[in-house]
């Protein structure tokens, strides 16, 4: 990858690692340790050379420190608990990644935006919030089989998407793309964590 910089860090809690590295305009991936999230791991391991599961299983954009004092994050989710369904785009603080046991992998991808390129990305994923784009449940399926097919470079333009695809769109609305060679639509956690572009990478890996 070209002008990668990796910073690889323990002993932090998750707070405090997304605190001091995670400014707005930079990708957080996350990779967490329920079921769902160790499948969605182990289908990206065709990825690898070594059919090694991925880290990752989920993608979302740095928004920076509001007025409440407290960091968020905007991202594209399906969410279902205390009697709620949040289904789509949505605006979270960083406090929902807080769990060492849940979320032991972390990291942060900063691409030294400028600041106006910053505020285009933050922006087209605040227009994917106002417009309560779904989150894409069927898309993870078609992924997986253009996986297995080897057939990532094609896909087909959809108003609904999952985290990383969700990412990837936002990024390529202020004319940065990820990942080339791939569908939008298609795109997966593991994708976004190789991207060629230069960058700061900050890792906090427990598992």
């Amino acid at each position: 990858m070209a002008d990668t910089r990796i910073r690889r860090l323990s002993g932090l809690s998750n707070l405090e690692f997304l605190k001091r590295f995670a400014r707005p305009g930079c990708v957080g991936l996350f990779g967490g340790s329920s079921a769902i999230d160790r499948a969605i791991r182990r289908g990206q391991k065709d990825l690898d050379g070594e059919a090694k599961p991925s880290l990752w299983s989920h993608a979302a954009l740095f928004q920076g420190e509001r007025a409440d004092g407290r960091q968020w994050l905007i991202e594209s989710d399906f969410e279902v608990g205390k009697g709620q369904l949040r289904n789509g785009v949505q605006e979270n603080r960083v406090d929902k990644y807080g769990s060492e046991k849940d979320w032991p992998n972390l990291a942060v991808l900063d691409f030294g935006l400028p600041e106006n390129q910053v505020q285009k990305v933050v922006v087209a994923g605040l227009d994917l919030v106002a417009r309560r784009s779904n989150y894409d449940l069927g898309g993870i399926l078609e992924t997986y089989w253009a996986m297995m097919r080897k057939t990532m470079n094609k896909g087909r333009e959809k108003e609904s998407t999952f985290c990383s695809a969700f990412v990837r769109a936002i990024f390529q609305n202020a004319g940065i793309d990820l990942t080339p060679g791939i569908a939008v639509q298609l795109t997966v956690p593991e994708q976004v964590s190789r991207t060629a572009l230069p960058l700061t990478r900050y890792l906090l890996v427990r598992d």
